[in-house]
């Protein structure tokens, strides 16, 4: 099981890890608790998967797949707050390889 709170301490996303393949392949379940709207849709299962590009670069591929349809509208939300998350965890990756002498 993983939790994803909010900076106050409250419960906005779990799920479980499904898959972990290091460093390749991340599968885990998605359930938003922390918007009431939200709280109603089935969990999700996000994929992310990092493969060499070249160059000692890397591409993260990030999947989100959905057990039933979901509106349009409900669908916009993730579609603002990917990019969010994906930028924080670049942020987290580049702090903690800098010490390390590992570029991009």
């Amino acid at each position: 099981p993983w939790i994803l709170r909010k900076p106050d301490g409250a419960v906005d996303v779990t799920g479980v890890v499904r898959e972990s393949d290091p460093p390749r392949k991340l599968v885990v379940t998605w359930r938003v608790e922390g918007v009431a709207e939200l709280k109603g849709l089935p969990e999700c299962v996000v994929t992310y998967e990092i493969e060499p590009a070249g160059d000692g670069v890397v591409r993260l591929t990030m999947t989100e797949a959905h057990p039933t349809p979901i509106p349009a509208a409900l669908l916009e939300g993730g579609r603002r707050g990917w990019p969010l998350i994906l930028s924080g965890l670049k942020s987290l990756l580049d702090a903690l390889c800098a010490p390390l002498g590992i570029n991009d």
